[in-house]
């Protein structure tokens, strides 16, 4: 595959086709910097961390519901009532309705939670609470997303073996 053009700056050449100028890639590379470090600024705050603390559990880096506990990144755990309870509370509301916004789930999103759902019932209680299983789930959770990304309505994908993406 090749590409060519005519371009009065880096970035009117951009394409998935050329590598990127060392430039543009600074100024992409900074922008995911300032993010990053907007994101534990807020985090250090609101979980009275310093930046050093927030930064060394962070990068970039998912956790489970129990280890963020463990770690300090949440209160407590629990379902949506329980969420709906605490934000009632923080807000002193003795009266709230509640209106629950779901986005309809795609065949494929559907057929996902279909299979994951059918398998977890069939697995012991003290075998779904090992880290292999969190292991597991959290490799079916990047497929899921992997997935969930192919959402061209004329079906028609590239995948790059080498980068994956």
């Amino acid at each position: 595959m090749t590409s060519d053009g005519v371009a009065t700056s880096d970035w009117a050449g951009l394409s998935p086709a050329r590598e990127l100028s060392p430039q543009v890639a600074a100024v992409i590379q900074r922008h995911i910097e300032r993010g990053y470090h907007e994101f534990i600024s807020l985090v250090a705050q609101e979980r009275n961390m310093t930046l050093e603390q927030v930064d060394n559990i962070a990068q970039g880096r998912v956790w489970t519901g129990k280890r963020a506990l463990a770690l300090g990144l949440v209160d407590e755990l629990g379902d949506m009532e329980t969420a709906l309870s605490k934000a009632a509370e923080l807000a002193q509301m003795d009266k709230f309705d509640v209106k629950l916004i779901e986005q309809e789930l795609s065949a494929e999103q559907q057929l996902m939670q279909q299979l994951l759902g059918a398998t977890a019932s069939y697995l012991p209680d003290s075998f779904a609470k090992t880290s292999l299983v969190e292991k597991m789930v959290a490799q079916w959770a990047g497929v899921y997303e992997e997935f969930s990304k192919f959402d061209d309505p004329n079906n028609a994908y590239l995948y790059c073996e080498q980068c994956s993406y």
